[in-house]
This record gives C-alpha cells, structure tokens and sequence, in this order.
C-alpha cells in the first residue's frame, strides 16, 4: 500500500488517452469509503485481479478511520493507494479527491460496497477507444444481488447521443 499526494497533470488527446507518456494504457480506479473495512476489501480485490493490469486503484478514506486503513495496509499490492481524509467529506468529496490525485488518463469509479467482473475495465475500455465521440463515457449492466434473487440493471442502456 503507498501512501502518496501529488496533483495529476493530464492531457486529454482522443484515441491517444488510453496512453500515458510512457506508452503504459493506465486506468485510475477511485473508490470512496467510510467505516467499512470488510466490504471495501472486495470491491478492491476485484479491481486489482482485473485482466486489465495497468492500473492504479485509490481508496479514499473518508474522515478519520484507521481500521479501514489498517485492514487495506494488508494487501501488498503497489497499485493501491489508500489516503484517509482528515475530516469527513462526503462520497461525492472523497470521489473529487480521488480525481484529483489519480495518474491515469481514465478514471473508473467504484462503489466501495460493489464488486466487479475480471474483464469490466478491459471491455470498456476497448468500447472507449473505438467510439468515434472525442469524450466518450462508457456505462455496463450490473448484477443486483438481493434475498429474492440476482437481477440485470438497468434494462435499456443509453443508446449514442
């Protein structure tokens, strides 16, 4: 685990922003969290055994929480980044912060209470980088767990707009 601070510079070129200045496809993966060591442990793990490896994934610790950050010193992983906020700032706060400090060109939310599929950033990264739009956002599906069952959401994706 690496604990650092610094201000990301980036250039945003289309079809080139999958690539950093070292030739190196980078996504920056945020994740905000607040007294839940056990769950952000998942989410992060799935983000680190992606079949994309060249990333980086920032856990913002939102507010005072050194249970958190102890569990995550565990993992020994030098893609991850842990940094714990000195007061509580919000999900929203902590995802700007995240943005702020990420390396990456792309930048990847996830929820500290989700989990992903091994190939997710893999697959919309290849569908960011064949769009023919200078910005694109890229959306998926979720698998919503629940006592009556698993559901796809949303139904209907965006279509081009």
């Amino acid at each position: 685990m690496n604990i650092e601070y610094f201000q990301a510079e980036k250039a945003i070129t289309p079809k080139l922003a999958m690539v950093n200045e070292s030739n190196q496809t980078i996504v920056s993966v945020v994740i905000p969290t607040r007294n839940r060591p056990q769950i952000v442990t998942r989410g992060v793990i799935s983000a680190l055994t992606q079949t994309l490896q060249s990333i980086e994934v920032i856990v913002i610790v939102d507010g005072p929480d050194q249970e958190t950050v102890n569990v995550l010193s565990q993992i020994a992983d030098p893609r991850l980044r842990v940094i714990e906020l000195s007061k509580n700032v919000g999900p929203s706060g902590a995802r700007n912060t995240g943005v702020r400090e990420a390396k990456g060109t792309w930048i990847a939310f996830l929820d500290d209470d989700d989990e992903w599929l091994p190939q997710k950033l893999e697959r919309q990264l290849e569908v960011a980088n064949n769009s023919h739009y200078d910005f694109p956002v890229v959306a998926s599906r979720f698998i919503s767990q629940t006592q009556t069952g698993e559901f796809i959401s949303p139904r209907r994706l965006p279509t081009g707009v």
